[in-house]
C-alpha cells in the first residue's frame, strides 16, 4: 500500500487564501521542550500512515488534527505518533496540517477537503469510506468537532472538483481534552449543530485541565440531542499531553479507552 509525506489538499490556491500571501507548509517554532510547533501553514497537507491487514482488505481510517490554539501545529507529540499509535492499532491515519495561524474557517475547510479526499481515493490508498472518522487534540479537537457538528446544507468552500460532491462529515469523532467549545456563556459552540445523528463520539480530558467545560459542556449538549459519546475525565495530566507526556498521570490511559471504544462500538 502506498504512503505519501505532504501532499498538498487543495489542487490550486487554497479557498480563503488571502492574497498575496506568501505559500508556505510551515515553519517551526524553535523552543526547548521537545514539542515540534508548527506555524505560517498556507499550503495545507495530508501524511498518510498506513495500516496494515493480514489480507490487505480495506481499512478504517482517521484525520488527525493536531493541537496548538490555532496558532501552530504540535506536530510530534499530537500529530506523529498519534498517527503512529492508530496505524499500529489497525486504523490508516491521515495527518492533517491545516493553516494557521488565525484562520479558524480556513482550517475548517482544510479539515473538510481532507475528509473528502480520502473517500474520493478509498479505493487505491485502501480505505473504508464510510469508517473515516477524525481525531483531535485542543484546538484539533474543536476542529474536529465544529466539522462533526458542520450544519446541515452548510459548505466550508464552494465545490472545486468531483471529490467536493462527497460528505465531509466524520463517521466517528475524538476530541481529545478540547478548547473553545464552552465559550461566550454558551454551554457548547454556538455555531455546532447538534443532533441525535452527530457522529458517536469518545471524548477525554483531565479534571484539573482549565477547559475541562469543553468536554462537560460538549458530552451534555451531545446526550441531551440524543447522539452517542463516552466521556472520560481523567483526576489529573493537565492540558496537552499527547500520549507520551502524560506518564505518571491518570490521563495517560486514554488511548486505551479510545481503542476498546472504537474497536468494541463503533468498527465491530
Amino acid at each position: 500500500m502506498n504512503s505519501f509525506i505532504d501532499m498538498p489538499i487543495w489542487p490550486g490556491k487554497a479557498p480563503l487564501a488571502i492574497d498575496g500571501e506568501e505559500q508556505c507548509t510551515g515553519r517551526i517554532t524553535p523552543r526547548d521542550d521537545g514539542i515540534e510547533r508548527l506555524t505560517d501553514i498556507t499550503v495545507p497537507t495530508l501524511t498518510f500512515f498506513p495500516a496494515t491487514s493480514a489480507d490487505r482488505s480495506p481499512m478504517p481510517a482517521a484525520v488527525v488534527c493536531p493541537g496548538g490554539g490555532y496558532e501552530y501545529l504540535s506536530m510530534n507529540q499530537e500529530g506523529r505518533d498519534i498517527a503512529m499509535w492508530l496505524a499500529e492499532a489497525g486504523v490508516s491515519a491521515f495527518l492533517l496540517k491545516y493553516r494557521c495561524p488565525k484562520c479558524r474557517d480556513a482550517a475548517l475547510a482544510d479539515a473538510a477537503r481532507a475528509m473528502r479526499l480520502i473517500r474520493a481515493n478509498a479505493t487505491a490508498w485502501g480505505v473504508v469510506p464510510d469508517k473515516v472518522g477524525m481525531i483531535g487534540f485542543s484546538a484539533g479537537a474543536h476542529l474536529t468537532a465544529r466539522l462533526s457538528t458542520l450544519p446541515a446544507g452548510a459548505e466550508p468552500y464552494a465545490p472545486i472538483d468531483a471529490a467536493d460532491a462527497l460528505p465531509c462529515r466524520p463517521d466517528f469523532q475524538m476530541p481529545i481534552y478540547p478548547a473553545y467549545i464552552f465559550r461566550d456563556g454558551y454551554a457548547h459552540d454556538p455555531d455546532f449543530a447538534i443532533t441525535k445523528d452527530t457522529p458517536p463520539a469518545f471524548i477525554a480530558q483531565s479534571a484539573n485541565d482549565t477547559l475541562i467545560k469543553s468536554s462537560l459542556a460538549y458530552a451534555a449538549a451531545l446526550i441531551e440531542a440524543g447522539a452517542s459519546v463516552e466521556l472520560h475525565i481523567y483526576p489529573d495530566g493537565g492540558h496537552g499531553y499527547g500520549m507520551l507526556r502524560s506518564h505518571g498521570r491518570a490521563a495517560r490511559s486514554w488511548p486505551e479507552a479510545a481503542e476498546r471504544w472504537l474497536f468494541n462500538s463503533i468498527l465491530k
